[in-house]
């Protein structure tokens, strides 16, 4: 039997606590089964707390890297050009290792594009200036089926907030 191990992509979402510690209780499963675990936080923001310090202890085997600042402000009078930055730069640190294995973030399409698909969304509406290399990645996540069937259903979607549906 060979050892075919692939990467494996989790994304824990909800209200409350818990999610960064089961994240990384899997991670560290992966870790002492002599695998190399990377966790980009996108939406943790800068704040510090005892895991990083405890993640440094297994060096390149464990790099957990934290890229955003906790909201997202895109398009509209708020955007923030830093939110921009730091989306790209997520997005470029996730496609470094996996740009040749297809155009989505981790090369195949996964949970990690679908997370995203409202920021490309809002990327797109607003017509925000972005790198090529981020085009890129939102024209292939809006050439899905998905996609446009997710556009067309909410185009078709009789019920409106009135004082939301003018901005």
């Amino acid at each position: 039997m060979t050892d075919s191990r692939r990467g494996l992509i989790l994304i824990n979402t909800g209200p409350g606590k818990g999610k960064t510690t089961a994240a990384l209780g899997t991670a560290l499963r992966a870790v002492g089964n002599g695998m190399r675990v990377l966790v980009l936080q996108f939406l943790k923001g800068s704040w510090h707390y005892g895991e990083l310090d405890a993640v440094e202890a297994f060096g390149g085997k464990f790099v957990l890297k934290q890229m955003g600042r906790g909201f997202v402000k895109v398009g509209g009078a708020e955007t923030d050009p830093e939110d921009i930055r730091l989306v790209e730069a997520a997005w470029a640190e996730a496609r470094k290792t996996y740009r040749k294995q297809g155009p989505f973030l981790f090369g195949r399409f996964s949970a990690a594009d679908a997370m995203f698909a409202p920021v490309v969304n809002r990327l797109h509406v607003y017509d925000v200036p972005v790198k090529k290399e981020s085009r890129d990645y939102m024209d292939a996540i809006m050439a899905l089926a998905a996609w446009k069937a997710w556009i067309k259903d909410a185009e078709a979607e009789p019920w409106r907030i009135e004082r939301y549906d003018s901005i």
